[in-house]
Order: structure tokens, then sequence, then C-alpha cells
């Protein structure tokens, strides 16, 4: 009998390929980036101003790429999900291997769990259910349900009037500390995406790491009787929201350290910290909290 439908099984490990290779293709983008960066320090001149000028579209097509295999693999997953349950409405058992670990419609990670250096991103695992309400969303709705999360987010580690926009087209997202304070942006075309719901934990838990990096900075009326020491605002911090104090010191060391001294950008301690807060946040949405920020959005 001719095979009709879809191996699951080969769908999924699909999808883990494909999700790979756009999480190589930001690597590379950002490495290059700091390479171009660098040039700087041993080529100057008009040649060398076109050519740092240059590299930004490249950079653009890149993550444009990594943003559209990151569709892709969402849309395979919904595929092979339907599959799945049509499967299953036949009486048939279905199989999808590694899918049941780490497959949903944000597709799947080729590592399942906890993040830490060393070791393959892990986005967390969105529900279906809220991955289809997510993608039904028109677009206006979608980013201002998003808005409404990284500013609940940012509220839980007391920052507030944070600008955020969607006009980001290089990457998935970006937080940023300047003179006028912290700012957030996301990349819009690429939020229907149910991937990007960690994206807006992950950034709101960068302000969050920089934040405790600042608060416990040694006072110079430290040592006064009654004036909060540095070890009180440690015990604080891990106290209000489980910052440990060799956390806090590893986002201070990189902050810090040069870009040559930097870890590997997905070994850094604050983006397999923030991984982690993203992908736990994705993880633990439920419908109820996506009616809630929704009402929050004033979209319902």
């Amino acid at each position: 009998m001719a095979f009709i439908g879809m191996s699951t099984d080969q769908a999924s490990a699909q999808a883990e390929r494909t999700d790979t290779g756009a999480q190589q293709l930001e690597q590379l983008a950002e490495e290059l980036g700091s390479a171009v960066v660098r040039s700087s320090e041993f080529w100057i001149g008009a040649d060398a101003e076109a050519f740092r000028a240059s590299w930004s579209s490249t950079a653009q097509a890149l993550r444009t790429a990594a943003g559209d295999l990151i569709a892709r693999s969402g849309e395979l997953c919904q595929h092979r999900d339907e599959q799945e349950s049509a499967s299953e409405s036949d009486g048939a058992a279905a199989s999808s291997g590694a899918g049941d670990e780490a497959g949903s419609a944000t597709g799947p990670s080729a590592q399942d769990g906890p993040n830490a250096p060393g070791e393959e991103p892990y986005y967390g695992k969105v529900d279906p259910e809220v991955a289809e309400r997510w993608e039904s969303m028109s677009k206006e709705d979608r980013e201002a349900v998003a808005r409404a999360i990284i500013e609940e987010e940012l509220e839980q580690y007391g920052i507030e009037d944070v600008p955020i926009d969607f006009a980001l087209t290089d990457g998935n997202g970006l937080w940023s500390f300047g003179e006028d304070g912290h700012s957030i942006s996301i990349n819009g075309s690429v939020l229907d995406t149910p991937r990007l719901l960690h994206t807006l934990a992950h950034e709101a838990r960068h302000a969050a790491q920089w934040e405790a990096v600042q608060d416990t900075e040694p006072g110079f009326w430290d040592w006064l009787p009654g004036v909060d020491s540095t070890a009180d605002d440690y015990e604080r911090l891990e106290e209000e929201h489980g910052f440990t104090r060799e956390e806090i010191d590893s986002w201070r060391e990189h902050w810090e350290a040069s870009e040559e001294e930097k870890d590997p950008y997905y070994d850094r301690s604050v983006e397999v910290d923030a991984r982690n807060a993203g992908a736990e946040f994705s993880e633990e949405l439920t419908m109820e909290d996506l009616d809630r920020y929704e009402e929050r959005a004033g979209v319902r």
C-alpha cells in the first residue's frame, strides 16, 4: 500500500533541524557583527567605513532568514500535530517520538529542559491552545498583548515606564540601557510565531539582571549603621526574585568584561538565565493568563 500522510517522527526531526539552523544563523550574525565592529581597531578610512556600513543589510538578511526558519518550523509542527489528531481520531496510535517531549507550535528544541552552558538553547514549550490563539490574533492586537506581557514582567521586578516598540528588524528582540534608561524592541515581523512569547520575558529579564547588578554595587555610605549594605541588597534580591549572589556577580562580570573576554554567546550567564526565564514563562502561560493580558491590553 502506498503511504499517504506524514511521518510525525520525521517531521519532528526536520523541525528540530530547522530550529537548530535558525539558532546557528542568529549566533553567526552575532559573532560576525562583533568581528565587523572590531575591524575599526585596525582598519580606518573610506573603504573601511563602507565595509562596516554594508554589514547592517547583511546582518538583517541573516536574521530575517533565521526568523523565517523559526516560522517554518512552527508551521511544520502544526501540520504534525494535525496529523497526530487525525490519526488518533481514526483509532490509530499516534507516534511522534521526540515531538512529544520537545514539540509544540514553537518548534522542538534539541535540548529539553533548563538551559546550561555548553548545551543547546531551550526556549520552552507553548501550550498548543495558547499558540493557536496567539497565531490567530491580528497584528495590532498581538503587539498590544505583547506590550502588556512585557510591562507586567517588568513590574514584577519593580521596573516601570520602559519604552517598548516592535520596529526591530535585526533579530527577535533587543534590550538596551542608555542615558534614558531601559528600552526594549521586538521584531514585529515574526511576532506571530509563538516562540516569540519566550522573547518577551527574555528581554524583560535582561532589564532585571541589569537592575540587580546596579542595586548591589558598593555604596560610599554602606559602612554606616542603619544604611543598607551590599549584603542586605543581595539578600533582598534573593528573597524577592530568587537571584543568588553568585548569579548577580556573574552578570556583573559579563558586563564589565571586554568583548574578547566574554563567553560564547549562548553560554553567557545573562543569556542562560534569560533563556530559562523565557522558557519558564512560555511553559507556564495558560489561556487564563492570555485572557488577562488581552484585558490589560484592551483587546477583549
